[in-house]
């Protein structure tokens, strides 16, 4: 069998729906900017009149940004800043944004309907499909826990050893990227499984059909017949947005000390929306996968007939695996003579 091309297709799936990723991003900016005020106030209550604060001014100096960041809540402004108050709301919009985009993805992809990426087919069928992908990550977490957290203990216990047995320096920092890339490798490959089985659940909600375990075994199936391309493309992706986003930070860093605190933040956000540029591309690629790869339709049951029974007498019998409970079809709107083009109609 040959392997399909997903590269070049999954981008241009994203492109095709670029408002995902532009209203993705603003949600989420917005979602920054609401909950990082109250610690925008700290840091101003710590550094507005403090003589230390020259060294973040006319410069980048380590040691007084951490001592910055442990004095947060010492101020008259209130109690402690909660940094994490933002992470609920932000994974709710993640759930629902994700789950709205790789909908309009696949059905555009497969050319079923044309829908496009509105904030409102986003967020409607983000909540349609909200609950199947929550399962989903109950499901991720302690597969990946139990994956990944024995082998980082394994690495940590063997990176202590070799220190205790006087293993140079050098030597120590070569194992410890090499045991960490490795880790790294075996991450991926399980963040581009789920993200299949996330593809997969929605193209069985197209069908009706709302049991997420259908899509472990089509998702597996997919990554095991196209696995160096999949996998490939799906860390060649990640480096160029994690490239992108490590050349504006470091062009902001060199900025740092300039007035133009707005070219600061124009040159950070760029790289931001670049690396979000490239998990919408991979969101693509594994749609296009998922396209090319589609579960089959369940084959009717084999009928056996009865020497005294005609064959026109018989029904043809329902597939062996129905769908519980299936979804109902979305109700359908005939076009008006406006729409079309046409003159108008006359009763």
């Amino acid at each position: 069998m040959s392997k399909p091309s997903i590269l070049a297709p999954g981008f241009r799936i994203m492109l095709r729906h670029w408002p995902a990723l532009v209203w993705t991003y603003v949600l989420q900016l917005g979602i920054a900017i609401l909950f990082s005020l109250r610690l925008h106030g700290e840091f101003s209550t710590i550094l507005n009149h403090s003589l230390i604060a020259q060294r973040l001014a006319n410069g980048f100096d380590v040691g007084v940004l951490l001592d910055t960041f442990m004095r947060i809540g010492e101020g008259p402004s209130g109690g402690p800043v909660a940094p994490y108050a933002g992470v609920p709301m932000f994974l709710l919009l993640y759930i629902l944004l994700t789950a709205g985009t790789l909908f309009v993805y696949q059905v555009d992809g497969g050319n079923t309907i044309n829908e496009k990426a509105r904030l409102s087919t986003l967020l409607s069928n983000g909540l349609r499909y909200f609950w199947r992908f929550v399962r989903l990550l109950l499901i991720a977490a302690p597969v990946t826990l139990l994956l990944l957290g024995p082998l980082s203990a394994l690495r940590t216990h063997w990176l202590n050893a070799s220190d205790k047995h006087g293993v140079i320096e050098q030597s120590l920092f070569i194992r410890g990227i090499i045991t960490g890339a490795v880790i790294l490798l075996l991450a991926c490959a399980l963040r581009l499984y789920f993200d299949l089985t996330e593809v997969y659940t929605v193209q069985l909600g197209l069908r009706g059909d709302r049991r997420i375990r259908k899509s472990l075994a089509p998702a597996w199936r997919a990554l095991r017949s196209c696995f160096a391309p999949a996998y490939s493309s799906f860390l060649l992706i990640a480096a160029l947005g994690w490239a992108g986003f490590a050349l504006f930070t470091w062009a902001s860093l060199l900025h740092l000390a300039t007035p133009y605190v707005f070219f600061l933040f124009l040159l950070s956000q760029i790289g931001m929306f670049l690396l979000l540029a490239s998990r919408f591309w991979q969101r693509g690629m594994e749609t296009a996968l998922a396209l090319a790869l589609p579960i089959p339709l369940p084959a009717p049951a084999p009928v056996v007939l009865p020497d005294h029974v005609e064959e026109s007498a018989v029904l043809i019998q329902p597939a062996e695996d129905p769908i519980p409970d299936p979804e109902p079809e979305p109700p359908y709107f005939p076009p008006a003579s406006e729409d079309i083009g046409g003159p108008p109609l006359i009763p």
